[in-house]
């Protein structure tokens, strides 16, 4: 019998859990019907349809995909909406992402399998309905909201200084609408922010650090923009001074969110002015307009001031996203950097002390990004230099030549053809969106992969198995490796170290009679064998 997959989901709006027993059922009977035999079961609940990024969905690709022989030649759905009802998605999905292991996608409704005579057009066109009615149903939604937002009900939300309340004798008594009104417990907080930036000269984050030392409750505590640690931060007072909600004027419809493909992540996008919807509502007004006109006149005038994170978009350092604070375990992020004789120096720091003050964590210690990261590839390099760890990166080199020895040049081509696919997909997406950082990182390392294919195919048509390195070129390697990616792909380097290493932790010891820094973390060694013997760290090995 031939062994396959079952794919089930369902979301959030007209479905419950019995969905999921009925989608595997039909499934099953179906199977059961054309001789096929159940190997595995991957279902995601309450997860929407219009994005991949879904825990059993990634687990049944990479399941599919680990190995050169799956342990599944098909995967059956209920209806193929519950692949996804992304057009781009699914039809990555099917002809991609499991074409290239030889796997095909069988509708269960229809019958049809991706590897028929005329599959394509039919799923394309099944894609595309799918694809339809998911943006006819986000239409939908943004029409009831602006519909809202014109007759001055909420649209959903909370905004901190104001509540809401249900309708009096609502139309729809099941769905009663929401109302504003200004929350006396926090309204105080809002008009007392605005007075410290206006009179009292205060800056973001002094205004963060005064509030945070009184206790004063942040809004979403512990909560979204609370990620890591509560209390106020110099973002959130600026959010707070640039809402002209506070003044009166309401605002709505300033902005779109367009989903990245394939992510769950979305992009905002502003909306011309023309479309946006207003209303002045005084009764509303926290603060009386010649003041939001005098903190706004200030802003425009107001630089970047001491404390001020910088963003760590601007620019990728190694150690990047992989430093944490050791006295509130939170993240470090660049706090300073100048530019000298055309080189770029960045200092390292405690976000929560520089964005909410001391009142939240004491550490106000800096450490320069080049002195941490020749300390990281000094300790890696100590570490590769012991012996049971170049006995390791030989295993796994033995164990990825003999994989490229039973791996047929066939199956090498396959796999070729579908990375040449990505690339070129990328490539055009990349023309509607050029300013997305990783659609070019994952076109970037698609490229490589099509690389690495190409002169895996050429290494086997010119020779047959090859050597493994020896141990002192193994060693020399990995040094040049370290330092490669330092200086040439820090992007790619800290890409590398986030799969093998835990957080870095610096800790300030005050008890030393130099400023001193500790850092500390752990490197799964198992982890860096595979992934440098696999060519994931670029084929420099």
């Amino acid at each position: 019998m031939i062994p396959i997959a079952i794919y089930a989901r369902y979301s959030t709006d007209k479905q419950d859990a019995r969905s999921i027993d009925d989608q595997l059922r039909r499934c099953r009977e179906y199977a059961e019907r054309n001789g096929y035999e159940v190997v595995a079961e991957f279902t995601d609940a309450a997860t929407s349809g219009a994005h991949t990024e879904r825990a059993n969905l990634r687990r049944m690709l990479d399941v599919a995909t680990a190995t050169k022989r799956p342990p599944f030649k098909a995967v059956i759905v209920d209806d193929l909406s519950r692949l996804s009802r992304d057009l781009g998605d699914t039809w990555r999905i099917i002809f991609t992402d499991l074409a290239a292991v030889d796997i095909k996608v069988i509708d269960a409704s229809t019958g049809m399998a991706s590897d028929a005579s005329g599959a394509r057009t039919m799923f394309a066109a099944m894609a595309m309905v799918n694809d339809t009615f998911l943006q006819l149903v986000r239409h939908e939604t943004h029409r009831g909201l602006q519909g809202r937002a014109i007759a001055g009900f909420s649209t959903g939300g909370s905004l901190f200084g104001f509540k809401t309340y249900s309708e009096p004798n609502p139309s729809d008594r099941e769905h009663p609408r929401k109302l504003w009104a200004i929350d006396e417990d926090t309204a105080p907080i809002v008009r007392r922010i605005f007075d410290m930036f206006d009179q009292g000269g205060y800056s973001y984050r002094a205004i963060a650090d005064r509030l945070n030392r009184e206790h004063v409750p942040a809004p979403r505590n512990n909560g979204r923009g609370g990620k890591h640690g509560n209390g106020w931060s110099h973002v959130s007072v600026r959010a707070i001074l640039t809402n002209e909600k506070y003044a009166g004027r309401w605002r709505w419809n300033t902005s779109k969110w367009i989903r990245v493909p394939g992510k769950k992540a979305r992009r905002q996008l502003a909306r011309p002015e023309s479309e946006h919807v207003v209303r002045e509502y005084p009764e509303l007004a926290i603060i009386d307009m010649t003041t939001w006109d005098r903190v706004q006149s200030r802003m425009r005038k107001h630089k970047r001031g001491e404390g001020t994170i910088i963003r760590q978009s601007q620019r990728q350092y190694l150690v990047s996203g992989l430093l944490r604070c050791g006295l509130c375990g939170g993240p470090m992020s660049i706090v300073s950097q100048k530019t000298k004789n055309e080189v770029r120096y960045a200092n390292f720091g405690c976000s929560a002390y520089h964005s909410r003050g001391k009142a939240i964590c004491a550490n106000s210690a800096s450490i320069s990004e080049k002195k941490i990261t020749e300390a990281l590839l000094d300790a890696l390099r100590d570490t590769l230099r012991v012996p049971v760890i170049a006995e390791a990166f030989a295993a796994a080199f033995e164990k990825r030549i003999g994989d490229r020895a039973q791996l047929g040049t066939g199956d090498l081509e396959k796999l070729l053809r579908a990375a040449e696919t990505r690339v070129t997909n990328a490539t055009r997406l990349i023309v509607e969106m050029p300013d997305d950082l990783d659609l070019r990182r994952q076109r970037a390392a698609d490229q490589e992969e099509v690389r690495r294919l190409k002169s895996e195919i050429a290494a086997q048509g010119a020779a047959g198995t090859a050597a493994v390195p020896d141990r002192k070129s193994i060693a020399a390697a990995t040094g040049r490796l370290l330092t490669a990616i330092a200086e040439e792909a820090p992007e790619r380097g800290r890409a590398i170290l986030a799969e093998v290493m835990g957080p870095l932790t610096l800790t300030p010891k005050e008890e030393r009679p130099e400023r001193f820094i500790e850092a500390s973390g752990s490197v799964d060694l198992a982890k860096v064998a595979a992934v440098f013997a696999n060519g994931s760290s670029g084929g420099r090995i």
